[in-house]
């Protein structure tokens, strides 16, 4: 009998309580679509904090985005006013270093229910002139960095595309 009196303790230690635990729910991770002309395939090498990279070595096209939740920003003390404040913190300090940068005209709008700050970048670095449609999107809850590139040889033709995908987000 005095063997079960202290097996008890030990039991009531290990076995799994008989009431409910409170329960709380949480989300994980952050969804949001982009369309994406048909050839452009996914890459994993372009940028390593970016969530989304496609590319295409063929039309030398390449296109990152980058996302950064309001909260997070807001947890570090950079809260911004407005999208184009928020373009303009990250674009202004961009490819600073490279030789014959340009950075055009911001545009700002809305689509899709969002605000966005855009402006064309151009550099030259080994060179080759490059060009970036560089879009930051406001949603209810994140920032995003839209990046899509390419050398100012090709800009003409795949800028009609490089829009499209920039204007195209929904989350």
């Amino acid at each position: 009998m005095t063997k079960h009196l202290l097996l008890l303790p030990i039991l009531a230690m290990i076995a799994p309580p008989a009431w409910p635990q409170p329960m709380t729910a949480v989300r994980g991770g952050h969804c949001y679509e982009l369309q994406m002309p048909a050839y452009l395939t996914k890459a994993y090498d372009l940028n390593d904090a970016a969530s989304l990279q496609y590319k295409s070595l063929v039309r030398d096209a390449y296109v990152i985005v980058i996302e950064d939740a309001k909260d997070h920003l807001n947890s570090m003390g950079m809260v911004f006013g407005n999208t184009g404040e928020f373009l303009h913190y990250f674009v202004d300090d961009f490819k600073a270093g490279a030789q014959n940068r340009s950075l055009g005209e911001v545009l700002e709008f809305e689509a899709n229910g969002n605000r966005y700050a855009q402006a064309a970048l151009t550099w030259l670095e080994n060179e080759v002139e490059f060009y970036m449609l560089i879009t930051a999107v406001e949603t209810r809850t994140h920032f995003y960095k839209i990046m899509c590139w390419t050398t100012a040889a090709q800009a003409g033709r795949l800028g009609p595309d490089f829009e499209a995908i920039s204007r195209s987000l929904t989350d």
